[in-house]
């Protein structure tokens, strides 16, 4: 979840994804809207899963929170504060603001996809 970082060099039985984000507002939604929707399918398909970005106290935690919203059907900044209760955290507030912008969108989305 690091633009600032370079590409995890792993083994080849792992499924690498790599969105490069920045901690800012500076990020396309196309790409934060990607990286969410790919955390909420390998949750819903109880898919073993590390998200991490350079420290994981801002992005990290922020795309996780805002997949886990969705998948649970509750509010952004309530799941945010639920997982990181016992982990140091520094969330960038220009970053939670967009992504609270795509995540209502993608909320709305979900909403229409489950009506019959």
């Amino acid at each position: 979840m690091a633009a600032n970082e370079p590409p995890a060099e792993l083994g080849r039985d792992i499924v690498y994804c790599r969105f490069p984000i920045s901690d800012d507002d500076t990020n396309d939604d196309m790409i934060v809207s990607a990286s969410i929707e790919c955390l909420r399918l390998l949750l819903e398909r109880d898919c073993r899963t590390l998200v991490a970005c350079s420290a994981g106290m801002s992005r990290s935690p922020v795309i996780a929170a805002a997949a886990l919203s969705i998948l649970l059907g509750d509010r952004l900044s309530d799941t945010l504060l639920r997982i990181t209760a016992n982990a140091p955290r520094d969330v960038s507030p220009a970053f939670f603001s967009a992504v609270q912008r795509v995540h209502a969108t993608l909320m709305v989305a979900t909403k229409k996809k489950a009506e019959p």
